[in-house]
């Protein structure tokens, strides 16, 4: 049976009045509504896998003052240095049409969205005397989109963005002992999609378009930002003990979206504590163990990797936070707004009391001719029951049918306080669900061979929505490559993967390094 958003279709919006219905005109609780910092909802229609799509000032330009401080740091002594340099690049053509969904309607609902889009990175690692050592990573993107949206009609986006990924320097102190100074990416896990001990991973400052994704196109976007601090490693017979610690130093953000964040909100948005121990005392069985404190949420994990037989192993990971990062709506925000009235912005979504459990397994067959056999399961104990997916959606079907019976703004400006938090979660790579599995293979493309190939679905255990991923690349010369690939959402419209009605997205483009 279809929901009632479902049976919306773009119209043109009439001037407020008393709706038919029985709605109450707004109390001043909502006037906050009008406030909040939502970007449009064009930027927010691929709200699980994009993020920004302009550029509004020179910070956003360059991410954040901060890069040429960093950069000239860095460059101070690279030129007397032995330095190893990895450049690469890519030009990518996209394609996407839209249908109606809950999440997707009126002047809100995106027809269709054709982009061309643009990355160049640097990856460089010079070695100076007595074993010291620099290390800089960083990118500039680039996207111009357009495409027709139901009443905003035909509009365009263009943007472009230099981002500082990892900017640290070595220092190696007597004892066995490394100490990081600057930005570095600190990085956990062993599972490729979804991977608990992942703890220091920040925010997500760009799209992660198929030709970024380096690691192929799987939930977890390769991108990675690091974060400004010190970190020291010492190296023992038995495994290696790592201390980290990074200042608060870009302020926080308040209820801001990531994609309005700083450069320095993302990587030290609060000041964190890290440790970790990983041991190597027997052969192919090695354990780890990570720890995170930051401002009111403290995270313990652990994971180990084992070779179970010859091209088999086997992960399993598990993490245990002390308050979750996942936002539900109000139980109590749901019942206001259909009982007539208008719950304030700040009351609509509201974080989880209680810690989080996560865990996650996954094997990878190492098959014959390059062949990879991949299969992951995933399970938050935080994540949507089916209570809270019914709740979410009673609550956005009413608005969206009261602003088709009145025209009233506010009811439209809820939908929009949830696009904006699906895209926050989509940056952060946060799911809502309970329990996922995922199937992947592929095959990659290495010495003669020029054709290589990735496949893989994420599924929903629970609402059955699912993610697909289809990638296929050709080695045109050593270096560089050709691809062409699709990601598909599919479900139904009360689902976490349907509810955004989008429609296969294709795309082309070539790839280089050098």
């Amino acid at each position: 049976m279809k929901t009632a958003a479902s049976s919306l279709r773009p119209a043109a919006l009439v001037s407020r009045h008393r709706s038919s219905v029985g709605l109450r005109w707004p109390s001043k609780r909502i006037a906050a509504l009008h406030r909040l910092p939502i970007r449009s909802v064009w930027a927010a229609r691929c709200a699980l896998r994009c993020a920004p799509m302009a550029a509004r000032s020179l910070r956003h330009l360059i991410g954040d003052t901060t890069l040429a401080s960093w950069l000239l740091f860095l460059a101070s002594g690279i030129a007397l240095a032995d330095c190893d340099n990895r450049f690469s690049g890519a030009v990518e053509a996209s394609k996407q049409q839209f249908e109606p969904a809950p999440m997707n309607y009126l002047g809100q609902q995106l027809v269709s969205k054709g982009s061309l889009n643009t990355a160049w990175s640097l990856d460089q690692g010079c070695s100076f005397g007595d074993g010291y050592k620099t290390r800089l990573k960083a990118m500039v993107n680039g996207s111009a989109s357009s495409g027709h949206a139901g009443a905003e009609q035909a509009s365009s986006r263009r943007w472009a963005r230099i981002y500082l990924n990892e900017a640290y320097l070595t220092v190696p102190v007597p004892g066995e002992v490394l100490i990081d100074l600057g930005k570095k990416d600190i990085t956990n896990g062993y599972l490729l999609f979804l991977s608990p001990m992942d703890v220091l991973r920040r925010p997500m400052g760009r799209p992660p378009y198929g030709v970024i994704n380096e690691a192929g196109p799987s939930w977890r976007s390769s991108y990675r930002e690091g974060s400004v601090g010190i970190d020291a490693t010492r190296f023992l017979d038995g495994g290696s003990i790592e201390l980290a610690a990074f200042p608060a130093l870009g302020g926080s953000p308040g209820d801001q979206p990531v994609a309005n964040w700083s450069s320095l909100q993302r990587s030290n948005d609060s000041a964190m504590v890290y440790a970790a121990y990983s041991a190597n005392l027997w052969k192919s069985f090695n354990p780890k163990l990570v720890a995170l404190s930051t401002s009111g949420r403290h995270v313990l994990g652990a994971g180990v990797s084992d070779v179970l037989a010859e091209g088999v192993v086997f992960t399993m990971e598990y993490a245990h936070a002390s308050r979750s990062q996942v936002h539900r709506l109000s139980e109590q925000a749901a019942d206001t707004l259909i009982s007539g009235g208008f719950p304030s912005g700040s009351s609509v979504l509201e974080r989880t009391p209680r810690g989080s459990n996560q865990l996650a397994a996954g094997v990878r067959i190492n098959g014959p001719q390059k062949t990879t056999l991949i299969g992951e399961f995933y399970y938050q104990s935080d994540g949507y029951a089916k209570s809270d997916w019914d709740r979410y959606f009673r609550f956005t079907n009413f608005a969206l049918a009261a602003h088709r019976a009145s025209g009233f703004q506010p009811y439209l400006d809820y939908q929009r306080l949830l696009l904006s938090a699906a895209d926050s979660d989509g940056s952060r790579n946060l799911l809502l669900g309970r329990a996922y599995l995922t199937l992947g293979a592929e095959h990659s493309a290495q010495g003669d061979e020029r054709i290589g190939w990735h496949a893989s679905v994420l599924r929903n255990a629970n609402d059955r929505s699912s993610l697909l991923n289809l990638h296929l690349t050709y080695l045109v010369a050593p270096g560089s490559q050709l691809y062409l690939g699709g990601r598909w959402m599919s479900g139904g419209e009360r689902s976490e993967f349907g509810r955004f009605g989008q429609s296969p997205l294709l795309y082309f483009g070539l790839k280089f390094s050098l």
